[in-house]
């Protein structure tokens, strides 16, 4: 596993404090990790915005294709509010390495403001 694919499974085990958490690489670049729970499993496509700016974040979703059923989950260092914004707008989930996070699915919701 590398640097970014470390630093995504902390990220997704500090909010979802999954049972376990893999994280691979997907042919475009990007990444998908899979959390599992005790009854069920959750996966993710996965980007990185780097320090989490609006800037970075149009980055990161600029090469995204929405072709895949996963749902996108944008992480970051720290979410800037204006981040934060563009990614309710366009319903991409959420999660910065502060604990902050916002992500909807059919199988999981998970609402932190990174405080606890």
């Amino acid at each position: 596993m590398n640097l970014l694919e470390k630093r995504v499974a902390e990220v997704l085990r500090l909010i979802t404090h999954g049972r376990s958490i893999r994280v691979d690489a997907a042919s475009d670049g990007s990444l998908r990790a899979t959390v599992e729970f005790a009854v069920h499993t959750v996966d993710f496509h996965v980007l990185w915005a780097g320090e989490g700016w609006p800037a970075d974040v149009r980055r990161a979703l600029s090469g995204h294709k929405s072709g895949s059923k996963l749902q996108t989950v944008v992480l970051a260092r720290k979410m800037a509010p204006g981040s934060i914004e563009l990614l309710d707008a366009t319903g991409h989930g959420w999660a910065d390495e502060t604990g902050a996070a916002r992500i909807e699915t059919d199988r999981l919701i998970v609402m932190r403001d990174g405080s606890d």
